[in-house]
């Protein structure tokens, strides 16, 4: 049986709310985030990093939640949290 495919309108009502879920525990990356609401919701939700960061950045501008760049051996990474 295939998992269903996302929906644009059901993601854009429920998007906000997956990444604060999502950032409640802990700070996480980009792909941490997407790997973690896909498995959360079993599949249905596959972000595209072009929904992710507009979304994260809309969310950081309006206070609810916090960016943080953390230099790592490779390069330097940005990761998010609630503040």
């Amino acid at each position: 049986m295939s998992t269903p495919q996302m929906d644009a309108q059901q993601l854009k009502g429920h998007l906000d709310l997956l990444l604060l879920a999502t950032l409640e525990d802990s700070p996480r990356y980009g792909g941490q985030i997407i790997a973690d609401v896909q498995a959360a919701t079993d599949g249905y939700f596959a972000l595209r990093e072009g929904t992710l960061y507009p979304a994260l950045h809309r969310l950081e501008k309006a206070g609810w939640i916090a960016g943080e760049f953390q230099h790592l051996p490779a390069a330097a990474a940005r990761s998010r949290s609630i503040p």
